[in-house]
């Protein structure tokens, strides 16, 4: 996956590329910063869903886990 991501040029970042899901048509960029953002967004609210059951998992930023 590294090895990929280093390879992106700016011209493939830009490529329109087409959903499985949808059929809409982005630049790829769009569609990494969305895979970064919903699994943000996943983990932000399993920690919501584990504090208010009482079971907060504590700090769970990444540099947190870097630090570990």
């Amino acid at each position: 996956m590294r090895d990929w991501l280093e390879s992106l040029k700016e011209e493939d970042l830009e490529a329109p590329t087409s959903s499985a899901f949808t059929g809409d048509r982005r630049p790829l960029r769009q569609y990494l910063m969305h895979i970064v953002m919903h699994g943000a967004q996943q983990q932000a609210d399993a920690a919501t869903l584990l504090t208010l059951a009482g079971r907060s998992p504590g700090e769970t930023g990444y540099l947190e886990y870097l630090r570990s």
